[in-house]
């Protein structure tokens, strides 16, 4: 589960009994890329990269959710 680092801070003093439900990654070090699924040059350029990466589709885009997501396949 990812969350933000100001979520994280309130509540990392309870962290080891979240069992299940604690975050694993905070979200502004995690390294994402956010993209446009349409932009075939960045998908391109992710698809080159050997190293594995957290990809996720870029807010406020003028596409649906679902039909963003598949384009960017992920």
């Amino acid at each position: 589960m990812f969350t933000r680092q100001a979520s994280f801070e309130k509540i990392a003093h309870k962290i080891d009994k979240m069992g299940d439900y604690k975050p694993e990654i905070v979200y502004e070090n995690a390294q994402i890329e956010e993209v446009d699924p349409r932009d075939d040059m960045v998908i391109a350029r992710l698809n080159e990269n050997p190293a594995a990466l957290f990809v996720t589709v870029k807010d406020d885009i003028d596409l649906a959710m679902i039909a963003a997501f598949s384009a960017a396949g992920l």
